[in-house]
């Protein structure tokens, strides 16, 4: 593409996404974000992330702000973390949501800081839930119909029984004479 550099290529990767994407250093300053976390976070606080700045905010939640450091210093100790949570409500609305946290290495292989990468998976576990009703919806109905069906079945059965050992009995007796 003439005009258009392989770093404003990156950057548009990057912006052109609804995932949310930052790094820290081990001091948890923020390194770099993309567009879609910077919108996050001057919707939430009104004001934009400052690259250089401590990337620490626990006025919305703190519980899950806790959870939030928990996965910085996992990643800091040089082990991948994964936080299934519900994130801070924007507009009413309290997403479901997947941040994972994964150590940054130098060349040498030491721990510089941790990249960050958190989804909305509202619509993937309201899908899940709906799923999980109906199964159970179904099973229900399994049972009441296997259970519904098993007493006239099992009447039909008692009497073709004694049917059976009516008709065989009088046949064998008729038949012996």
């Amino acid at each position: 593409m003439s005009g258009f550099s392989a770093i404003d290529n990156y950057i548009a990767l990057l912006d052109n996404t609804e995932d949310m994407l930052w790094s820290l250093d081990t001091n948890l300053n923020l390194t770099a974000c993309n567009k879609p976390y910077r919108d996050y976070m001057h919707l939430l606080f009104g004001e934009y992330p400052v690259i250089g700045k401590l990337c620490i905010v626990q006025e919305k939640k703190p519980a899950f702000c806790t959870r939030i450091l928990n996965g910085y210093h996992t990643a800091l100790s040089g082990q991948i973390h994964t936080l299934i949570d519900k994130g801070i409500a924007v507009n009413n609305f309290e997403p479901d949501i997947l941040i994972r946290f994964i150590p940054i290495r130098n060349g040498e292989g030491e721990i510089v800081g941790v990249s960050c990468f958190r989804r909305d998976i509202t619509e993937f576990t309201t899908l899940i839930d709906t799923l999980k009703t109906r199964n159970e919806q179904l099973e229900q109905i399994a049972w009441v119909q296997s259970h519904q069906l098993r007493g006239p079945l099992a009447t039909l059965m008692s009497i073709a029984d004694v049917l059976q050992e009516k008709f065989f009995a009088s046949a064998t007796t008729s038949a012996l004479r």
